[in-house]
């Protein structure tokens, strides 16, 4: 009894995951790809399926008011850590002369662009990562067809 159960959560955490990382999936559409492949792996019944797809749609439904209070709260905390910066920056510039001002808007600058750099790269990865995630999830599906 608990191995079954084991596998299963294991399943639904791990395409919970998967259907995460693609952006502007519907909650409909996580739940039935998470109830076709439980279905699939653990052969659930009609019955089984059914249910298993109502708790999956609930999950994603409080899943998806999560995320959408979270990025709600993260652009806030950005915006106030930006105005905090920003503050200190201009009291900071108060203090110095203009070679150093030139100098830290300089640093700034260098900064703002080694950041860019680092974000260009990491989206770069997440992309490399993804497609490597599809073509790993088309060749599952294809070999579960079979």
């Amino acid at each position: 009894m608990k191995k079954p159960l084991i596998v299963m959560m294991m399943v639904v955490f791990t395409y919970t995951a998967q259907a995460q990382e693609r952006q502007k999936v519907s909650p409909e559409r996580r739940a039935e790809i998470q109830k076709e492949n439980l279905a699939t792996q653990l052969a659930l019944n009609e019955e089984q399926a059914q249910r298993v797809e109502e708790l999956n749609l609930e999950m994603q439904q409080k899943l998806s008011v999560i995320r959408e209070e979270n990025q709600k709260v993260k652009q806030e905390e950005r915006e106030k850590i930006a105005n905090v910066r920003a503050d200190w920056e201009r009291e900071v510039a108060t203090l110095l002369n203009e070679e150093q001002v030139a100098k830290f808007n300089q640093m700034k600058a260098e900064r703002k662009e080694k950041h860019v750099k680092r974000k260009d790269k990491m989206q770069h990865k997440k992309r490399e990562y993804r497609e490597k995630k599809v073509q790993e999830d088309s060749k599952t599906k294809q070999e579960i067809d079979r």
